[in-house]
């Protein structure tokens, strides 16, 4: 099962902060999946679009369904500046809520099904 977490791992695991944390450059990456809907299948539920920032980090994820595909665009940002030893749980909670909103999962219904059945 493909997820989110094997291409773009939590940093920010470790319970405790000893240094600040500096980041020396301005780095943003996009990354776009393109699911296949089988034939006779139609997207039925997309999980809700989020956008989740700090100042440091920025991280976002866009869904729509077009055609027969469902399109799944990722931005994983990291702005230059510093992170006070202070604001690491503030890191450490925007993470564990990018990861709480990507466990949701897209729904495909077959075509001509109606819900309930």
């Amino acid at each position: 099962k493909e997820s989110v977490d094997q291409f773009f791992p939590n940093p920010f695991v470790e319970p405790q902060r000893y240094f600040p944390i500096f980041n020396p450059d301005n780095l943003i990456t996009n990354v776009r999946i393109n699911y296949a809907i089988p034939k006779g299948f139609k997207a039925d539920y997309l999980p809700e679009d989020f956008e989740l920032k700090n100042g440091i980090v920025e991280l976002s994820r866009k869904m729509e369904s077009k055609d027969q595909a469902i399109i799944v665009s990722y931005t994983f940002g990291q702005h230059r500046g510093k992170v006070a030893v202070s604001q690491y749980s503030h890191l450490q909670d925007l993470w564990d809520s990018y990861y709480r909103k990507n466990k949701d999962s897209i729904i495909l219904r077959q075509q001509g099904q109606h819900a309930g059945k």
